[in-house]
């Protein structure tokens, strides 16, 4: 499965399916290559996301740069902010 079209098909089932509902994932197609970007809203899930695409493009490889947002949320800040 390659194209525009077909990459599109495959983010609206990352939306669809219940175990990853995800709205900030995109795919785009370069050099014969998959690259999933966005944000997963776990480990878990950016998992389940990846596999989708794998078995939705198995002749294609697929490059992971996708980032957990509850790994960065569960962060403190860098620094403190002085208010003015």
């Amino acid at each position: 499965m390659t194209g525009t079209y077909a990459l599109r098909h495959v983010e609206q089932r990352l939306c669809d399916d219940d175990s990853t509902s995800e709205l900030n994932v995109h795919l785009e197609e370069h050099g014969g290559r998959i690259f999933v970007r966005g944000q997963a809203s776990s480990d878990d899930r950016r998992e389940r996301i990846l596999g989708i695409v794998r078995e939705m493009c198995p002749d294609r490889e697929v490059i992971d740069e996708l980032t957990a947002t509850d790994a960065t949320l569960s962060t403190g800040p860098d620094h403190a902010e002085e208010i003015r």
